[in-house]
């Protein structure tokens, strides 16, 4: 599955877009993603932050696939350890 994840945010605001495979993402984070984008809502592991920053980035995953583009969204303080380690190194190779 293609999934496109788009990334705004951050100090300076920019939005930043990328297009991943799923079989190219780790085992486990690539299942939950597909999952969340199936069931039309996310079910990335939330952190018990309540903490909220203007300055975090804001993640939407669609899936690129079919008639019916399905969106969720979260925020990288929502984000558990491994979670936000993925995010983080799926954008360090684009910018």
């Amino acid at each position: 599955m293609k999934i496109e994840i788009e990334r705004s945010g951050g100090f300076a605001g920019f939005t930043r877009g990328i297009i991943v495979e799923s079989k190219d993402l780790p085992r486990s984070l690539a299942k939950l993603l597909e999952q969340s984008l199936a069931n039309k809502k996310s079910s990335v592991p939330l952190t018990s932050n309540k903490n909220k920053s203007a300055d975090c980035y804001h993640f939407k995953v669609s899936n690129c696939e079919g008639k019916k583009k399905i969106d969720i969204e979260f925020n990288e303080l929502d984000l558990d350890k491994e979670l936000r380690s993925l995010m983080n190194n799926l954008f360090k190779k684009v910018t």
